[in-house]
């Protein structure tokens, strides 16, 4: 899922947090209290590389996920 500009996420079960870290550890992004089902992150800011991020939704549920900016 390369990203250049930003990321678009999309869910049936609206988002409650969204965090994105580096592959050190170190969160660059948090989104808390959302409830929304769309949500769009800027990412040019970023420097180029893999990042981990991690999707929670309101019910519970959590994904992690593997993001490339360039």
């Amino acid at each position: 899922n390369p990203a250049s500009s930003e990321i678009t996420l999309e869910g049936k079960i609206p988002f409650k947090e969204i965090k994105i870290m580096d592959l050190q550890g170190k969160i660059l992004v948090t989104r808390t209290e959302l409830k929304v089902s769309k949500l769009i992150i800027p990412t040019s800011h970023f420097p180029k590389g893999v990042y981990i991020m991690i999707i929670k939704n309101i019910l519970g549920g959590s994904k992690l996920k593997k993001v490339l900016f360039y």
